[in-house]
């Protein structure tokens, strides 16, 4: 049970789609559904709205693994529902893999690679183990996507590099989408 991706434009995602298959076969990653995974997420993510889709009461979007694991607890403190917990570590795990692969410089600045490393892992495992629980199918991908999470950031690190660097300022407040302009 993966929760729907709001893939802004489908050439967004077939763009992704080449370049992780790309980066993958260059890497000797071999995993489809990952391949699959990581095409939806940066397709998702090419617009910095749906980077920082999460917000506080106040509607403020949230912008940092702190703030995300602070709704996370409160959620929890609240009894909320599975799904909601799944969504919050779904969202936690790959906002986590996506700074860390394409803004790793960002994160490095601030001393947070190890942090937002860790959490990804983590939120990824409690999302499989949920998953799990609930007896619905994806347990296997996101409990891949935890395992693997350091090969993935650094496939996600190698085509930043090597495929959509050029001109792309490493901002995480700046729409992708835009810089490609795929959205016209």
């Amino acid at each position: 049970m993966i929760t729907k991706r709001h893939i802004v434009h489908p050439k967004l995602q077939q763009f992704f789609s080449w370049f992780v298959r790309k980066a993958f076969h260059d890497l000797d990653i071999r995993n489809v559904e990952i391949s699959r995974y990581l095409a939806d997420l940066l397709a998702e993510f090419a617009r910095s709205d749906r980077v920082f889709k999460v917000r506080d009461a106040r509607g403020r979007a949230l912008r940092t693994i702190v703030e995300l694991l602070e709704v996370r607890e409160k959620v929890l403190g609240e009894k909320a529902p599975g799904l909601q917990r799944l969504e919050l570590d779904q969202h936690i795990g790959d906002y986590s893999l996506f700074m860390s692969g394409f803004f790793i410089e960002f994160l490095r600045r601030g001393g947070f690679v190890d942090f937002y490393r860790v959490e990804g892992m983590k939120a990824y495992r409690r999302a499989s183990d949920e998953i799990r629980y609930t007896g619905h199918e994806g347990s296997r991908l996101f409990e891949d996507l935890s395992l693997q999470f350091d090969s993935l950031s650094g496939a996600l690190q190698y085509m930043r590099q090597t495929c959509v660097s050029r001109g792309w300022q490493a901002d995480p407040g700046r729409n992708l989408a835009d810089y490609l302009a795929l959205e016209r």
